[in-house]
């Protein structure tokens, strides 16, 4: 029941910054080059302009997948106020070959407050995959949020009886549709970057 609350609780900040503004929200996919450093490859040297959240990795010890870290970051938090928590594994783990998470409560410039977060793992070839989800509650409904808030991505069907799922073309991100009380929805943006 508590990981229900939680799930619905993100899928309601995630609808209202939507239906708020929905231009406010990251619309377009991000995009990242896909020439991820090979094995036997040493890592990139940490970026120059790091954020709190590469910063926090790259001091936990966190090398091949900080530039992902990096860039998936900047993308949540671009154009806002955020904060976030950092879930990393043991120290007395190679911090490096494992998951690295954050979780943020982003504040768009529109007042709305969205859950964010984002996990980045290193590969078996020596690059980093990275998934990113946003949380919005809209106070419309679910048909209004699909229009207004994604009007390039269709419905492609529903989960099991009431999350709709729309896709857009040509972009690697998903929306999740839920129903929110009587007239609210929750959007559920979710992308995996290769």
């Amino acid at each position: 029941m508590r990981v229900f609350l939680i799930v619905f609780m993100l899928f309601l900040l995630a609808f209202i910054s939507a239906c708020a503004k929905p231009q406010a929200a990251p619309a377009e996919p991000l995009q990242i080059a896909t020439n991820s450093p090979k094995k036997n490859v040493s890592p990139p040297p940490p970026p120059a302009s790091m954020n709190g959240v590469t910063r926090a990795a790259f001091n936990a010890g966190v090398r091949t997948c900080l530039e992902r870290i990096d860039q998936v970051s900047k993308f949540i938090t671009a154009k806002t106020q955020s904060k976030f928590i950092m879930s990393m594994p043991p120290a007395d783990v190679d911090v490096d070959r494992q998951i690295t998470s954050a979780t943020f409560e982003v504040k768009l410039p529109n007042e709305v407050v969205a859950y964010a977060s984002m996990t980045a793992a290193p590969t078996t070839d020596g690059g980093c995959d990275a998934l990113y989800e946003t949380v919005v509650y809209w106070a419309n409904s679910c048909a209004v949020v699909a229009e207004k808030g994604f009007p390039n991505a269709r419905q492609v069907g529903v989960i099991q009886q009431h999350i709709k799922v729309l896709l857009q073309e040509n972009v690697n991100f998903r929306v999740f549709l839920m129903p929110a009380g009587n007239e609210g929805c929750v959007a559920i943006k979710k992308e995996v970057v290769y």
